[in-house]
């Protein structure tokens, strides 16, 4: 039923996305009276409660978690309860709850939800279901089926945390044929990581490129600058063939904190007690007084769609191609593609599922 050869195939995901989306707006609309509130007081939590408000217009009483430690702190203007039914007795009657947790968790929380009755949902199916429109629009400007199939492998996957649905193709960042050889690029590698990326720029282009390579991390700069080392006497690489830069790239340019939570999951955040100061830059910005980049490959833990907004004047004006993750959470998933096609219609939009456990390492491809 799911083989990416069946000519039919697109239009069997979208009427069985089309089900689930309608089932999850009738169980919302029997319970509009409720009120709300979110499972979960962590960066993703957060980031959540921030499109819910500003995209949803819906707002939330308190957030729950189960560490007793955070009760009646404050986090954006809202309460942390620790087991509210406690102290609420009609809890399960007033209120529906969205988890906002990693679908590991998903089901330890919706356990303990099942068993004191209380309707709940996860806040990424809520966030795909409350946007299904914008999504088939989506669909609707991808380049191939392959594409329209992958992007919807990965809704199906926010609505249900089903993972079994995937086209997976390997070479991450140059899948796409127009990807695959960069000769002569100016490449900006947001989210370099430990240099993999870098080395295989370098070996695709047979060391004819340049590359801006961003990483924040101080733990993972230490490896890039080993691996340019490295790879700098084996291509007798120019000295300003690899720059590598210590700073987030964002919307905007400004001082932000930034924390080590571990090498695979580096963020900036918000707190003023926590991490360290980092520079924030617009590639708009960075690229202002240089040559401007022909290549934007993004892996930033959630924080492409601010990438693609402080590239906007770039984007438009030398139309780079761009490989961009899209599977941190739903709001890149829809966002991202939609807001290419917003900036330059002709845009071609490519979408490959690279892992198949919960769809990770999907990228969204643009070029012209």
């Amino acid at each position: 039923m799911y083989s990416i050869n069946n000519p039919n195939i697109v239009h069997i995901m979208l009427t069985m996305i089309e089900r689930e989306v309608a089932w999850q707006k009738k169980k919302l609309l029997s319970l509009s009276e409720r009120k709300y509130a979110i499972f979960a007081a962590g960066n993703y939590a957060k980031t959540f409660y921030t499109h819910l408000k500003n995209d949803l217009d819906t707002d939330i009483e308190f957030f729950i978690d189960n560490n007793p430690r955070l009760s009646d702190q404050i986090i954006n203007g809202k309460p942390i309860m620790y087991k509210p039914w406690d102290k609420i007795s009609d809890f399960s009657e007033k209120y529906q709850v969205l988890i906002s947790t990693s679908a590991n968790n998903f089901n330890q929380i919706s356990n303990e939800l099942d068993e004191i009755g209380t309707p709940y949902s996860s806040s990424d199916a809520y966030y795909v279901t409350c946007h299904w429109e914008r999504i088939k629009t989506n669909v609707k400007n991808m380049a191939d089926d392959v594409s329209k199939f992958s992007y919807l492998a990965l809704i199906w996957y926010w609505l249900t945390y089903d993972d079994s649905i995937h086209y997976v193709v390997d070479n991450q960042y140059f899948a796409i044929p127009q990807f695959a050889s960069p000769f002569n690029e100016v490449i900006c590698d947001v989210g370099a990581y430990v240099g993999d990326t870098i080395e295989e720029f370098i070996s695709r282009s047979i060391g004819r490129c340049k590359i801006y390579a961003f990483e924040p991390s101080d733990n993972l700069r230490s490896a890039i600058k080993e691996r340019i080392k490295r790879l700098s006497i084996e291509w007798n690489l120019s000295d300003d063939t690899i720059q590598l830069i210590n700073a987030c790239v964002g919307r905007e340019n400004k001082t932000v904190r930034f924390a080590e939570l571990g090498k695979t999951s580096d963020m900036v955040i918000d707190s003023e007690d926590a991490g360290v100061e980092k520079q924030l830059c617009s590639i708009d910005a960075f690229f202002a007084d240089k040559e401007p980049p022909t290549f934007i490959k993004a892996d930033i833990e959630g924080f492409e769609t601010d990438l693609l907004i402080g590239a906007t004047e770039t984007i438009r004006k030398t139309k780079p191609k761009l490989a961009i993750c899209i599977y941190h959470n739903p709001y890149d998933t829809v966002y991202v593609p939609e807001y290419v096609h917003s900036i330059y219609p002709e845009y071609k939009i490519a979408v490959r599922n690279h892992i198949a456990c919960r769809l990770l390492d999907t990228v969204c491809y643009c070029w012209t």
